[in-house]
């Protein structure tokens, strides 16, 4: 318990960021299940319930925090209210029926075992995906140690209690599970502990790609990384480098010819962006503005001037023009067009 109240006060250091909170919950809810197993609770029916509900909220509150910590552009919505609003429900009425580790299997209790596994897979996926992307290096180092500790605890935790539950072996269930969920907290709060960053879990979103930002880490030398930067503004803004829309920074570092950390350092360090999409996107989206400013485009087709500036898909294209703009493309252009013949 000490070592979660460590863990709930780490992240409520950073509880000005969406991860923070998210951690911080999560903490708390794990912490709350750990009071739930105590004997003066166990003797109160309806605090024991409440107890084991909202410690139950910490799986969906795991997959939470590791959406948002490894997806800059991660937003909750309707989708993500769903699973955890259905995952709590079946954790309600599975405690409600009082069936809770130390009783046999029942269906209902496989169903929310197959929705725990889910959720954990898909918490993995974020974690480990598009890791060659990630600029900030802390961060980058520790998907593999996430999902490493994850993986482990998670198969520890999970196997022991269903095959204590299947063949009646509750007590050495509840041992072996709580061995490896304290070795969890503990591999997880090393992980951070040792990894901390002060843009660790910064929600920095570039509104435009051409001025500078500094990050709160502190720049590389400029005597290091500032003919790297000229290079990479020359192949960006004269080269227009950022149309290739498969581009990488293994791409740019080997463009460059200069090693893919050096890339990550300086377009992190320098101009604030947390990963490599953002920074491409954002170049992307400062030529579409242009060209849809443009009276002499005012017929080429959204779509056309997209893909012509790099980007991949719809999709992305229409997310992140938005998210930059505020507004939609084709607002954007009409706004433009219509206002432009009253400032000439």
């Amino acid at each position: 318990m000490t070592l979660l109240t460590l863990a709930v006060a780490l992240f409520l250091s950073e509880a000005s960021t969406r991860t923070g909170r998210y951690g911080a919950a999560l903490t708390f809810a794990a912490l709350l299940a750990e009071v739930a197993g105590l004997p003066f609770v166990q003797d109160r029916p309806v605090l024991d319930m409440a107890l084991q509900i909202a410690g139950s909220a910490s799986l969906p509150l795991f997959w939470l925090f590791a959406r948002s910590w490894f997806d800059d552009d991660f937003r909750p919505g309707v989708t993500q209210m769903v699973w955890t609003l259905g995952y709590l429900g079946v954790s309600a009425a599975v405690i409600d029926g009082e069936r809770g580790m130390h009783a046999p299997l029942q269906p209902l209790d496989g169903l929310l075992y197959l929705a725990g596994i889910a959720l954990t897979i898909d918490a993995l996926r974020y974690a480990w995906q598009n890791r060659a992307s990630d600029l900030v290096e802390a961060r980058r180092r520790a998907r593999v140690a996430f999902v490493v500790i994850v993986t482990m605890v998670f198969l520890w935790t999970i196997g022991a209690e269903i095959v204590g539950r299947a063949f009646g072996g509750f007590a050495f269930a509840g041992v072996v599970g709580a061995i490896g969920m304290l070795l969890g907290i503990f591999g997880l709060a090393l992980l951070l502990f040792g990894l901390r960053h002060r843009d660790m879990f910064a929600p920095v979103v570039p509104e435009s790609a051409l001025p500078l930002m500094i990050s709160a880490s502190p720049p590389p030398p400029p005597d290091l990384d500032e003919p790297l930067a000229r290079a990479l503004d020359m192949a960006m803004m004269q080269d227009r480098l950022y149309r290739e829309p498969d581009l990488t920074i293994g791409a740019i570092a080997a463009r460059l010819d200069v090693p893919e950390y050096r890339v990550r350092r300086l377009v992190n360090g320098r101009f604030g962006y947390r990963n490599i999409s953002d920074y491409l996107n954002g170049l992307r989206v400062t030529e579409v503005c242009a060209a849809l400013a443009d009276p002499d485009q005012a017929e080429v087709p959204i779509l056309t001037i997209a893909m012509d500036a790099g980007f991949g898909s719809l999709a992305v294209f229409n997310r992140s023009f938005k998210a930059r703009q505020g507004e939609t493309p084709s607002a954007y252009r009409r706004r433009h067009l219509e206002t432009r013949p009253l400032s000439d």
